[in-house]
């Protein structure tokens, strides 16, 4: 087995994440700046800054106790062999190098 290659993949994971806290952090201060200019887009040379927003919905209780009966009956089909079975192959990693 070539194991250059799990060492590989792991360290590319690692710079994934790195990347995705810095992006976190710039993210912000990019949506302070375009904030501070009263704009809620930016084309530059790089591309194209958004603020975009997203809408979030809290149901009734009658919808959320509707929704337990689908998420119940759900169960019921898999139980009884109704739901049909499909499979996706994926891999998993976990950096155990990290204390």
């Amino acid at each position: 087995m070539d194991i250059q290659i799990f060492k590989d993949y792991a360290e590319v994971k690692r710079q994934i994440s790195a990347l995705e806290e810095q992006a976190k952090l710039l993210q912000g201060a990019v949506m302070q700046e375009l904030e501070k200019s009263g704009k809620t887009k930016e084309e530059t040379e790089f591309g194209r800054f958004s603020i975009a927003s997203r809408k979030n919905y809290k149901y009734s209780p009658k919808v959320e106790e509707l929704e337990e009966k689908v998420e119940l009956a759900k169960i019921k089909e898999r139980e009884k062999g109704i739901a049909k079975v499909t499979e996706t192959h994926y891999l998993m990693y976990k950096d155990t190098t990290k204390v």
